[in-house]
């Protein structure tokens, strides 16, 4: 009931970059589902309440949100739930630099996704280890990795999915010094994200780009990713 409601209302605001009202929302929701001893609906609140940290760069706090949210889908054998937040902590160790760790929480919500059959989180897993493959600078990459991966998000129907597909493309063209590839990249993701108005995790995953192509000495990489972080804050903010 209300707590549902309230969280309901944090993903929302979420949606609407409005991080401030969405935590409280989320706290709300939490303190409820803990009185009456909902131990699913304090899970997920708990895994949304790290996503929030994490745009908001509290990356100590995603931590101990999403590792508190794991244990209690474990000990209810909530198999989705717990695959989800385990994707969620690897994308948190690209944010450590921590890409083995990484790698093995993405191996292992990979294995339940499709323990359970569910082509959308294996769909948004892959994709994770394939811009993971980019930042370890794998050799064995394949760049018909993303149009596999763009046809398994067009056979279930998630936009949102193409255009994270386009997202980390633009990243991999940029490695390549394919600039107008990833222009062309990074403007197909857009048009999507103008439907869906997920620009927060957007914006999160090029701050991730800038930073590794400062620490390279990748300098027009850098200033070409600094503009499109930018544009999509400006975009935020219209």
């Amino acid at each position: 009931g209300e707590a549902n409601t309230l969280q309901a209302l944090g993903d929302l605001h979420i949606r609407n970059s409005n991080l401030k009202d969405a935590e409280n929302n989320y706290k709300a929701a939490l303190n409820i589902f803990q009185t009456i001893d909902s131990k699913l609906g304090e899970a997920n609140t708990l895994k949304a309440l790290g996503d929030l940290h994490i745009r908001n760069d509290n990356l100590k706090d995603a931590e101990n949100n999403y590792k508190a949210a794991l244990n209690i889908f474990q000990t209810i054998d909530e198999k989705l739930g717990e695959a989800n937040t385990l994707r969620a902590l690897g994308d948190l160790h690209i944010r450590n630099d921590n890409l083995k760790d990484a790698e093995n929480n993405y191996l292992e919500a990979l294995n339940i996704y499709q323990t359970i059959d569910s082509k959308l989180g294996e769909a948004n897993t892959t994709l994770c280890i394939l811009r993971l493959s980019i930042l370890f600078e794998n050799e064995a990459f394949n760049i018909d990795d993303f149009e596999d991966i763009k046809h398994k998000y067009q056979n279930i129907g998630d936009n949102e999915g193409i255009s994270d597909v386009f997202q980390v493309e633009m990243f991999y063209n940029l490695t390549q010094d394919q600039f107008e590839k990833a222009e062309d990249c990074f403007n197909e993701c857009l048009k999507i994200k103008e439907t869906t108005k997920n620009y927060l995790e957007l914006k999160m995953w090029l701050k991730i780009y800038h930073k590794r192509f400062i620490d390279k000495k990748q300098t027009k990489q850098a200033e070409i990713i600094n503009d499109c972080i930018e544009k999509v804050v400006s975009l935020i903010q219209a």
